[in-house]
């Protein structure tokens, strides 16, 4: 009797530890499936530096892109960089809102998880505003690698006191300005101002020994004492987008130095977008790269063989140079230039701001060949060399040049446009320029038109407009003809609500595009015709995609992420564990 009772009470035992056992191992499951589900996806960062978007207080030029040390970046390090307390502000800087003079505030972008808000650099949190919207200018046209002179400038240009904007500078420790601060001994001081832009720089010269299947590439770099690693990007896309790197010789370099490298293996009659780059303290934590300008060369037709200016000796053994004796040989020179679309109005061609094609460049020499000022044109020397027009890429050429003064003057003759600033600083598109022997020289011409685009890309059953979507605007260029050559296409990231807005774009006809990122959608075409200060509008509807018939299967399979699945696994396993547990309590009973 007692040992019969004795087994009941052990039975009973045994199986409210199993139950209790069941009911653990379902809340076990479920939690790992809850933990697997909302863990996100880490993505690594170098452990010492990272790239940010760092404000301003500029309309035009809300972000300067930098790249700093990851202590500068965490929450001690950017805590002065989010919106000030009390702010309405959106925590971004957006296009659509009306800053007030004294309240133009808005966040850093500083990168995290690619899900938008988790860990960045391992189990340190340092995304800020790594919003949709933050996500957005990260990517985009408004966070521009501005030089230290180029973010001075915007800032002032904002209201922002002088000594603020030093400090602000100072207290960045960007990489891009550490050749620079080590040449101005350190820091940036309003006593140094002046040096800013001639202390260090990064500049691209002209490609020589052109030839159908290779070319040399030319530039100079000046960098003081900083050890910087030469090279040049080169590639067929006229920003540079995804392009090939080579190395210069001599590198690396110090103080100012002239580089060069050798391209072979290219396409014969294929136009090619280059320039010089600087890697400044390789290797190191406070690694920045400079680059120089844009420029661009054409292959010469298979067979075909272009012979660089600085090597030609048999025209120049046979002309009379500008100001000398007649039959004195001659080093040529050359000059060169871009015409460009100047959107944010900082006379820099950024690199992604639109070239303009077909505008009219005129040469006239002075006449003397010594002095290099532009004096009243002599009549029996001074006169016009030559005219041509800018390509594809906006740039120009006037090559074998002899040695002496020249003025380069732009002509853009199209309704609502305005010229907004040339080399020489002015807005009159007319630049003067003396040409040394041997030399490459620049002349530059920026302008800006006043017509604008708007719309929305929109889903068409819905209604609802398409965040974030990619819009494409192609203007057919001076000659009124979309699909020809002189095409210049304009792009822009829709805003949340997926409304768009080309502000200031020249007056002509346009057709424009949108492309719904998530989905690969993509809209009708919508033209546009821009002939006034007047926004034209241009609505950009998306088809819905075809509802999927009941019944039917999914396509895609199950979500691997789904919580249900570890769940499920971990709820299988523990109950062919409890049952095998009974099966032993029984036995030995």
């Amino acid at each position: 009797m007692m040992n019969t009772l004795q087994s009941r009470i052990r039975s009973l035992h045994d199986r409210w530890a199993a139950d209790r056992a069941v009911v653990a191992v379902i809340a076990f499951a479920v939690m790992a499936g809850a933990f697997v589900w909302v863990t996100p996806t880490i993505v690594e960062a170098s452990p010492t530096k990272i790239t940010i978007c760092h404000r301003t207080h500029s309309l035009t030029n809300p972000y300067r892109r930098i790249t700093v040390s990851t202590n500068a970046a965490q929450s001690g390090g950017h805590g002065g960089h989010d919106l000030p307390n009390g702010s309405s502000n959106p925590a971004v800087f957006d296009p659509n809102v009306t800053y007030a003079s004294n309240n133009k505030y808005w966040g850093d972008v500083i990168p995290g998880a690619s899900d938008g808000g988790g860990a960045y650099n391992g189990t340190t949190s340092l995304a800020l505003n790594w919003s949709a919207a933050g996500r957005a200018i990260f990517f985009g046209a408004l966070c521009p690698g501005l030089t230290a002179r180029q973010f001075y400038d915007v800032e002032l240009a904002a209201g922002v006191p002088s000594a603020d904007i030093i400090a602000d500078l100072n207290d960045m420790a960007a990489n891009e300005d550490v050749a620079l601060l080590a040449a101005l001994g350190g820091l940036f001081t309003s006593g140094n101002l002046s040096n800013w832009t001639t202390a260090v720089s990064v500049t691209t010269n002209a490609a020589t020994s052109v030839g159908s299947a290779g070319a040399t590439l030319n530039g100079s770099l000046t960098v003081g004492a900083t050890s910087t690693v030469a090279g040049f990007q080169y590639g067929t896309s006229s920003t540079l987008a995804s392009p090939s790197s080579v190395s210069a010789t001599p590198s690396p370099v110090t103080n100012t130095t002239a580089v060069t490298a050798a391209l072979s293996g290219l396409t014969p009659s294929t136009t090619y977008y280059f320039r010089v780059t600087g890697t400044t303290n390789a290797g190191t934590p406070t690694e920045g790269v400079l680059y120089g300008d844009i420029l661009s060369f054409t292959t010469d037709a298979d067979g075909a063989t272009t012979t660089a200016a600085a090597t030609t000796t048999t025209a120049a053994a046979t002309t009379t140079t500008v100001g000398g004796s007649a039959g004195t040989a001659s080093v040529l020179s050359d000059l060169h230039g871009i015409v460009w679309f100047d959107r944010n109005r900082n006379g820099v061609f950024d690199g992604n701001e639109w070239v303009l094609p077909g505008v009219t460049v005129t040469l006239l020499s002075d006449g003397t060949g010594i002095t290099g000022s532009f004096a009243p044109l002599r009549t029996q020397q001074a006169g016009f060399v030559g005219t041509t027009v800018t390509a594809a890429d906006g740039s120009y050429s006037f090559a074998s040049l002899q040695p002496g003064g020249y003025r380069a003057s732009a002509s853009a003759s199209i309704a609502g446009f305005e010229y907004t600033s040339d080399t020489d600083g002015a807005t009159d598109w007319i630049v003067d320029v003396k040409i040394p022997a041997g030399r490459t020289e620049r002349a530059d011409f920026a302008g800006l038109g006043k017509g604008q685009i708007v719309g929305q890309v929109y889903e068409t059953t819905t209604m609802q407009g398409l965040p974030y979507a990619d819009v494409t605007c192609h203007w057919a260029g001076y000659d009124d003809v979309l699909g020809s050559a002189d095409d210049v296409a304009f792009a822009v990231v829709a805003s949340m609500a997926g409304e768009y807005d080309f502000g200031g774009v020249p007056y002509g006809k346009f057709t424009c595009d949108g492309l719904d990122r998530s989905s690969g959608r993509v809209s009708a075409p919508a033209d546009a015709t821009v002939l006034s200060p007047q926004a034209v509008t241009a609505e950009l509807p998306i088809q819905s995609p075809m509802p999927v018939p009941a019944g039917a299967l999914p396509t895609t399979g199950s979500n691997p992420r789904s919580p249900l699945v570890p769940a499920l696994v971990f709820l299988v396993v523990g109950t062919i564990a409890v049952r095998l547990g009974r099966r032993k309590s029984r036995f030995n009973a």
